[in-house]
C-alpha cells in the first residue's frame, strides 16, 4: 500500500487513496481492511491518480483525481454516486485536481495543482 490521501469518517473508519494503485481503501480504526474499490480507467468508479479524499456531512466519500481532472462521489460502501469536473482552466475544470475538503453544508473545495 502506498496511500496518498486520508480521511476519517464519524465511526473512525479510515479511507485512503492509492495514487499508483488507483483504488480507495476503507479500514477499521485498527487497520483491518473493510473494503476497496476502483481500478485504472476513466469511467465512473475508475481512477487515474486519485489524490485527495474527504468525507461529506452525510457520510459520502469524495475523491479528487489528478489524472482524470475530476472529483467523484461515492457512498460509504463504495457505490459511485456522481462526478464533476473536466480538463481545463475554466469554471468546473481542473488541470490537476489534488486536495479537497467538504464543509458542513456539503460544499466541496478542491485545489488545482496546475493552475
Amino acid at each position: 500500500m502506498r496511500p496518498n490521501g486520508i480521511a476519517i469518517d464519524h465511526e473512525d473508519n479510515i479511507y485512503t487513496t492509492e495514487f499508483q494503485g488507483n483504488q480507495v481503501r476503507k479500514l477499521t480504526p485498527d487497520g483491518e481492511l473493510l473494503l476497496e474499490w476502483g481500478k485504472t480507467g476513466d469511467s465512473n468508479g475508475e481512477f487515474n491518480a486519485p489524490t485527495g479524499i474527504a468525507i461529506g456531512p452525510e457520510g459520502n466519500i469524495f475523491v479528487a483525481e489528478s489524472g482524470n481532472h475530476r472529483v467523484q462521489q461515492f457512498s460509504p460502501d463504495g457505490e459511485w454516486l456522481a462526478s464533476f469536473g473536466s480538463p481545463g482552466i475554466g469554471p468546473g475544470q481542473f488541470g490537476s485536481a489534488m486536495v479537497l475538503a467538504v464543509d458542513v453544508d456539503g460544499l466541496v473545495y478542491v485545489t488545482d495543482w496546475s493552475t
